[in-house]
This record gives C-alpha cells, structure tokens and sequence, in this order.
C-alpha cells in the first residue's frame, strides 16, 4: 500500500537513520564533533606494537600508517571497498577462523591471531553491497543489496541482456569449504529487483526485513516477517515454498524489533564495560553478544551538544568484552572479570575514524577510513595484541 509524500517522508527518515547507524555509517557522521576522552593512553605511549593494512582494490597490503597508504577516489559508503560489519565467533571448535569481517564490493576478511586471509566471489559482491553479518553453527551468513540512490540497475540489467538472473539475499560463507552459498534470494523473499533493503534483522529465531522502492513523488514500504523452519545453513534457493512462509509485517512491528533501546535497558556486560563514562556524555553503541544474531543498538542522552557512536561485543571466543569508539578509544575486561581496562588507539589523521572491530583469541582487528559523511576514500584496518596491553 502507497503512502502518501509526508508520512513517507517521515518512515524514510527513521529507516534511513537507522541503516545509516547499523551500517557504520553514522561513525562517521560528526567527525569533526568527537569527544575528547582524557586520562587515556595511547598505544603508542605504552610501547605497543600494532601493524597498519589498507585496501588497494581487491587486496589487503601493509602500510606504516593510513595517511600513507595509496590515494583512493572518493566513492559512496555502499559503494567503496570498506569493512562494513564485523564479528567474533563466540564457539570457533568446527573453524580455522575467530573472527570475520565483510569488506564491501570485495569479499570476505576472515581472521586468525596470526593474520588475515580475503575470499572473493566476483558474482556476489561486484555489484551488490554487503551488510548485517551473523553466524549459523559457526559460519558467517549475511545479506546482498543495493543502494537505489546510488547503483546503475540498467547497468546490470544492460550486462544481463535479458537473460532470468536469481538474485542472492542471504548468503553464507561456508568455513570448511571456504565457498560461499546463497541461501535465499530476492524471488524467495517476494522482493522486486528495484527494491532497496533498509534494514535486515535476525534474534535468532526470526527475520524482519524493511525494504522500500520509490518514484519522484513518493515512496513505497514493505516490511516482512519470516520464521525460518531450518537452520540457515541448510537453506537453499531451490527449496520449496513451505521453507519461505514470509508474511507481510507493519511499520510499527518492524521498527520495534530494529529501533535502538534507551541504554538504561542494556545488558550488564555491557553497563559495566561503560560505567565509568560519565551521566552527561551522549553516546548510541550497536552492541553485539555471543548469539551469532544481529547486534542490538542503544541511545544514551546526556547533556553534550554532540552525539559519539561506538560498537561493542562480548564473549569473542569466551575471553572478551570490548567497546570501540569512532576516536579509538576502548574499554575492554576479560570474560569472567570484573576489572575494565581503557586505552585509545593511534591517533588518526583528520578526515579518518575507527569503525567495526572483531576480536580473533588475543588479538583486536580494528577498521578505520577516511571520508566524509556519505563517501569514503582510504579504509583498512589495524591489528595488535591485547595480551601487549592488559
């Protein structure tokens, strides 16, 4: 059903916000606005080491610091090769693998506490972005979709030449083949190829996807609610529509499962990683448990003028819960104890911030890019040791 120009207006807003904030986008919203968290040492005056990595094209190459790695053409943040969403595996017993990080338009970081290795698939990833990772008996699945402002579909459809292509939507990265599947696709989900994905959540036992497509005048919502009868992993495109009873869910039902949660209502582990930030600093933080489903967002208001955002997680691997903020501040205890230890990042350059983290056994993998609001240029990651700093 359409709705008319205000109220949709109203809806893309709140949509648009908040896939902005899961996306990692918002980390980068007011740079220049970042609190100034004091008292907290750098690595760099605790003498750790750390090792710099940026993305040129489709390859993962060391450099001394961001600000020297190769110059990168300003892109859209759906469109530009960055990490976009990243976790830890809480059980890690069936993979070679701790930890997991999505690289846009590319592939697939996975992380040891050795190092990080790339997988590719130029079908899946060339022209789709990616987002939302979660985890089904260990291995990452995550879904497809593409920015309607910002993607050429009759380039795609041009490049197709008329021919029936199915469209993957979730897709699962296979830890022991080292493949990736697609589970479900757009036809399965009764989405139109125009269609743009606002927003994808899973809680374990069910999904709720927002999607919208639009004209000059106004937009059209849709919101579905889907109770998978099987693993993830053992989904399949092919398989009979009994698999993919997708129901038609409302505005109000779907932003009461995604919108973020006032912090007053947010797990312990995560209360005590923060409670010595004081009751007047404003901060939202998309936090990430052990479950394997979609992390969880909520909003602190204090008395600051400005707003930081930060990801957070806990139990990676069963050893540690960890909070990153856009400046490279961390807090972070080890699993079981009470202790919480603060410590910032190397100073970044202007124009870049830290983004999504995973933690692989000891060692902390950590994103950072260089932008504007809504485009990004350079992006990589840092790694080091967290045994070097608790």
């Amino acid at each position: 059903m359409k709705k008319n120009l205000c109220s949709s207006f109203t809806v893309a807003v709140l949509l648009t916000a908040l896939f902005l904030f899961l996306a990692g986008c918002s980390n980068k919203k007011d740079r220049s606005s970042l609190q100034k968290m004091q008292d907290i040492k750098q690595i760099e005056e605790l003498h750790v080491g750390h090792e710099w990595f940026y993305f040129d094209g489709d390859s993962i190459k060391e450099t001394t610091l961001p600000s020297q790695s190769a110059a990168a053409s300003e892109k859209p943040w759906t469109e530009a090769v960055r990490i976009s969403s990243a976790a830890s595996l809480s059980q890690s017993d069936n993979s070679p693998f701790k930890a997991f990080a999505l690289l846009n338009r590319c592939g697939l970081i996975a992380f040891t506490e050795e190092g990080a290795e790339l997988f590719k698939d130029n079908s899946l990833f060339l022209d789709n972005s990616v987002q939302g990772i979660v985890f089904s008996a260990g291995s990452p699945v995550f879904y497809l979709y593409r920015s309607t402002f910002f993607f050429n579909q009759k380039k795609v459809q041009d490049a197709s030449s008329g021919v029936q292509v199915i469209r993957p939507f979730l897709v699962e990265f296979d830890v022991r083949s080292k493949n990736f599947y697609p589970l479900v696709s757009y036809e399965n989900m009764k989405l139109n190829k125009e269609d743009q994905v606002t927003g994808c959540f899973w809680n374990g036992d069910v999904w709720v996807v927002g999607a919208k497509s639009a004209d000059e005048s106004e937009a059209q919502f849709k919101y579905l609610w889907w109770k998978p009868p099987v693993a993830l992993g053992e989904l399949n495109p092919a398989l009979g529509g009994e698999n993919f009873f997708i129901r038609k869910s409302s505005e109000e039902e779907y932003l009461s499962v995604c919108m973020p949660k006032l912090f007053a209502e947010a797990p312990l582990e995560l209360k005590a990683l923060l409670r010595t930030l004081p009751d007047y600093f404003s901060f939202y933080v998309s936090y990430r448990d052990d479950s394997g489903t979609t992390p969880v967002s909520y909003y602190h208001e204090g008395n600051d003028e400005h707003t930081v955002n930060a990801v957070a997680m806990s139990s990676a691997g069963n050893f540690y819960s960890a909070v990153l903020f856009a400046d490279g501040t961390v807090f972070v205890k080890k699993t079981g104890l009470e202790e919480v230890s603060a410590f910032r990042l190397p100073k970044l350059d202007n124009g870049f911030v830290y983004g999504e983290f995973a933690i692989a056994g000891d060692v902390m993998y950590a994103a950072w890019e260089e932008g504007s609001s809504w485009q990004t240029k350079r992006a990589g990651f840092i790694k080091l040791s967290l045994l070097d700093i608790l």
